[in-house]
């Protein structure tokens, strides 16, 4: 079962590696949007896991959260994809959550 099929998106970045068993504070959320379906071309920062949109989000995972008694289902990049995605950032911090990540998993 995969999210809302007219709005496909991954979480991915330091949000995506909570749900992948690293608990890190972050102040930002971050999201891979599907551009075939609409057009955000200037709100999508560079991001590449070396695979199409499509084969990321085949390979995400779902997330179910129950807020307000209500369920809301969304799609979360895979490990390997968030780990991918860290190393190529190169950034101190995402070097540092693929280790809690590996650690976590």
């Amino acid at each position: 079962m995969k999210a809302n099929p007219r709005r496909r998106m991954l979480m991915v970045g330091g949000a995506a590696g909570n749900f992948q068993g690293y608990q890190r504070p972050s102040a930002d959320v971050y999201f891979w949007i599907d551009t075939s379906l609409v057009c955000f071309k200037k709100l999508i920062a560079d991001f590449s896991v070396n695979k199409s949109f499509e084969e990321a989000y085949q390979q995400s995972e779902i997330v179910k959260l129950k807020k307000n008694n209500r369920l809301l289902i969304g799609c979360v990049i895979s490990l390997e994809d968030l780990i991918t995605s860290k190393i190529k950032s190169g950034r101190s911090k995402d070097l540092l959550d693929i280790q809690q990540l590996l650690k976590s998993n």
